[in-house]
């Protein structure tokens, strides 16, 4: 095992509160992570949009998805190059997300830099992301597996439909938790159950591991967007956020922009015990896990270290600094 120190504010960036923390990756996973990994290839015909991809925007990120990939096959196959092009699928759904986002969004910069339509413009970058998600449902499709392709074309749809929802609720200037919560899962929740699930499909797992996984990553994607809430809550004013909403109460709107610092504050003491339950709930998946997979012969190690991992990740999401 190595430790983690380093490199996971590149990783974790959204819950940069704990950034201090130290993670175990296990050695069979971390080279996995480089992004030299996640590069495009050059299709004939398609040299410039694979350059801007690879300059600008497959080597940034957190690489959490693909993490979660290997994660769950380490469960069961000490092997976790199986899962490589799972794991790549992954991270290129997560990076057009982004590129239309920013588009979206109107961003300026991403990750501390432009962002990719203040650098091509914005037809560019919607049409880099098409491309993208082109490239990537190519490389499910020629894996031979249905399900696994259909599971990733209905995690876009989903995560399309949560962001007309959310445009919905901020036009309206209201959402209940419940609202949030929908949304959280289909913008986040979606892709980080496909990433535990489909390396579980992929490697013949029973219904019940797999279900598991992806119920595990919905809640994984849940917890993911209340940390990152509650660390942007002074920033994100007229925003989808979860710690703003309970600040509204039933006196203000949660697009409200004159929240008081002790209007945040309180609202995030408020999510401290959601924070728990949540935790408890992810552990309680990760032990079901372990009893739903075998022994595996010749990486029992292996198997811990990851069932390790994920229980390091649930407790980094639910962990306040000190």
């Amino acid at each position: 095992m190595q430790h983690f120190g380093l490199l996971i504010s590149a990783l974790f960036w959204a819950v940069t509160a704990t950034a201090h923390s130290r993670i175990e990756i296990p050695d069979a996973i971390l080279p996995l992570l480089d992004p030299s990994l996640y590069q495009i290839p050059k299709d004939p015909g398609s040299g410039v949009v694979a350059d801007i991809l690879n300059e600008r925007v497959m080597p940034g990120g957190k690489r959490i998805r693909p993490y979660l990939c290997f994660l769950s096959a380490g469960l069961v196959n000490p092997d976790p190059k199986a899962v490589d092009w799972i794991a790549c699928v992954a991270e290129e759904t997560h990076q057009a997300s982004l590129t239309h986002d920013d588009v979206i969004d109107g961003s300026e910069t991403r990750r501390g830099n432009p962002s990719l339509p203040a650098v091509i413009e914005n037809k560019k970058s919607v049409l880099t992301g098409n491309y993208l998600l082109a490239h990537l449902t190519k490389s499910a499709v020629r894996h031979g597996n249905d399900r696994l392709t259909l599971g990733i074309l209905e995690v876009i749809q989903g995560m399309t439909i949560g962001e007309f929802e959310q445009a919905d609720l901020l036009a309206s200037g209201t959402y209940t938790p419940m609202q949030w919560a929908q949304v959280a899962r289909k913008k986040t929740g979606l892709l980080f159950g496909w990433s535990l699930s489909a390396p579980a499909i992929w490697l013949g797992q029973n219904e019940g591991f797999i279900d598991t996984m992806s119920n595990l990553g919905n809640l994984l994607g849940e917890v993911f967007q209340l940390r990152d809430d509650m660390d942007d809550a002074d920033l994100e004013r007229g925003e989808l956020n979860y710690v703003l909403m309970l600040a509204a109460g039933e006196t203000k709107s949660p697009l409200d922009p004159d929240f008081s610092e002790e209007e945040i504050r309180n609202a995030r003491q408020r999510v401290i015990p959601l924070l728990e339950t949540q935790r408890k709930r992810m552990e309680s998946l990760i032990e079901n896990l372990m009893r739903y997979s075998a022994t595996v012969r010749g990486g029992e190690a292996h198997r811990l270290a990851c069932r390790d991992g994920l229980l390091n990740l649930a407790n980094l999401l639910t962990r306040l600094p000190d």
